[in-house]
């Protein structure tokens, strides 16, 4: 949801020096440059590509913090105490294994600091973006006070951005619990979030924020 501005500083001067500070254009040939890179990365691992399912990849723990630290310690003790490895461990395959998610480690780590580079340059140019948008807005909400006939259709068009819109999905206690079931089970992708507030006055309330359902659009839900 959109926010809207309340003030009419957005053209001064200092908002203007301030976005020029954070704004950072790219030449279109960098721009084209990297996508070409990126395009012929992926044409690369065509061949090699497995797409988890989501259900797939929440299964898959290997590559958590902690399990990463299990992952190197066991495998530099393997290969220091070659006496302790037992008969049943391939430790050639082992080694192997290593290697082939080093390589993926490596280009992995290369690649998310590429997304951290352009993320932070696209949030910052998509800001920019929203700030030319929001002085026409701005100005568009004077002139429509001003009572200019255009200027009152545009603005009006416009507003229904930062309305607030109420869910009409209602969720059950049980339907709750079910979900919450299904989530603990491993049966379903997803979170649920539970706040409370003043519980034990008339004034209390319970607000859901259930996002394992697939079926409906399901946003803040009261339960009573």
């Amino acid at each position: 949801m959109a926010t809207e501005s309340k003030t009419n500083s957005i053209g001064s001067s200092a908002e203007t020096e301030k976005r020029t500070s954070v704004e950072k254009s790219i030449p279109e040939n960098i721009v084209q440059a990297v996508l070409e890179h990126t395009k012929a990365s992926k044409d690369a691992l065509e061949e090699v590509e497995y797409i988890l399912t989501p259900e797939e990849r929440r299964r898959l723990i290997g590559v958590r913090a902690k399990n990463l630290g299990f992952i190197y310690a066991a495998y530099q003790s393997a290969i220091t105490h070659l006496d302790l490895v037992p008969p049943w461990v391939n430790l050639n395959k082992w080694q192997d294994d290593e290697k082939d998610f080093d390589a993926k480690q490596r280009m992995f780590s290369e690649i998310e600091e590429l997304m951290k580079i352009v993320g932070d340059l696209f949030f910052l140019s998509s800001n920019v973006l929203y700030n030319d948008a929001l002085e026409y807005y701005n100005a568009l909400r004077d002139a429509s006070k001003a009572k200019v006939p255009a200027a009152m259709i545009e603005y009006a068009a416009l507003k229904t951005f930062f309305h607030k819109t109420k869910s009409t999905n209602k969720l059950s206690k049980e339907e709750v619990e079910r979900d919450v079931a299904q989530l603990l089970s491993g049966k379903k992708d997803g979170k649920i979030v539970i706040e409370n507030t003043a519980p034990t006055t008339a004034s209390g309330k319970l607000t859901v924020t259930d996002d394992i359902e697939t079926k409906k659009d399901v946003s803040k839900t009261d339960i009573k």
